[in-house]
C-alpha cells in the first residue's frame, strides 16, 4: 500500500499561532510530498499566488526596462 500512491503526507508547523485564554498554540497544516523527489507539492492556490508573484515581477522588470529605454532614447533626441 505505501508504493501505490505517489505521494506521502507531511505536517508543517505554520508561523502562525492559535491564541486560547491567552496562551498561544502551534497550527499545523497537512502538506503532501512527492515521493520520487521529496518536494512539497503545491495546492492550486499557492500555484496561483506562486504564478502571479511571477507575473508582478515579470511586469515590474519589463517597466523598467521601458522606463530605461525610453531615457536613452531622450537623452540620443537631445
Amino acid at each position: 500500500l505505501p508504493d501505490t500512491l505517489s505521494f506521502k503526507f507531511g505536517i508543517m508547523e505554520l508561523e502562525d499561532k492559535y491564541l486560547r485564554k491567552g496562551k498561544k498554540y502551534p497550527l499545523f497544516h497537512l502538506i503532501l510530498i512527492d515521493r520520487q523527489t521529496g518536494n512539497r507539492l503545491l495546492t492550486l492556490a499557492e500555484m496561483a499566488e506562486q504564478r502571479a508573484k511571477a507575473e508582478a515581477e515579470a511586469r515590474k522588470q519589463a517597466e523598467q526596462k521601458l522606463r530605461e529605454l525610453e531615457e536613452k532614447l531622450k537623452k540620443q533626441k537631445d
